[in-house]
């Protein structure tokens, strides 16, 4: 029986699809702010998901190969690591457990008014 390695992820191919499906999901639900955030603007390269939403600063997604964690950069909650819970099929903080999508949902409705929660439609 194959082992499951940081995170569940059996193979280091398994934590990009995983990895990258969240990414892309990301941008996705924050690409709404568009027309409600000045300045806005998102842009995902090589792993790296960084969030410009004007005056409230930049957020940074990134993927983190090596550990198998995404890494989150933020000007409201600070640096935080996420790793995979297979049985919740979540990305959940390193220290305090909760989850990205989570407190990304928070810290978008303050500082856009927006609930990007409602529109999530699927889970990782």
């Amino acid at each position: 029986m194959p082992r499951e390695v940081d995170g569940g992820f059996q193979t280091e191919r398994d934590f990009h699809v995983v990895a990258d499906a969240t990414l892309d999901e990301v941008q996705a639900l924050v690409d709404s702010l568009e027309d409600t955030v000045d300045d806005y603007e998102a842009n995902l390269s090589q792993g790296v998901l960084n969030i410009l939403m004007g005056e409230h600063g930049t957020w940074v997604l990134n993927k983190q190969t090596p550990n198998r964690q995404i890494w989150w950069s933020s000007p409201l909650s600070g640096p935080m690591r996420f790793e995979y819970d297979p049985s919740l099929k979540q990305w959940v903080a390193t220290r305090g457990r909760k989850q990205l999508f989570t407190l990304l949902a928070e810290e978008v409705q303050k500082v856009a008014g927006v609930d990007i929660q409602a529109r999530r439609t699927t889970k990782h």
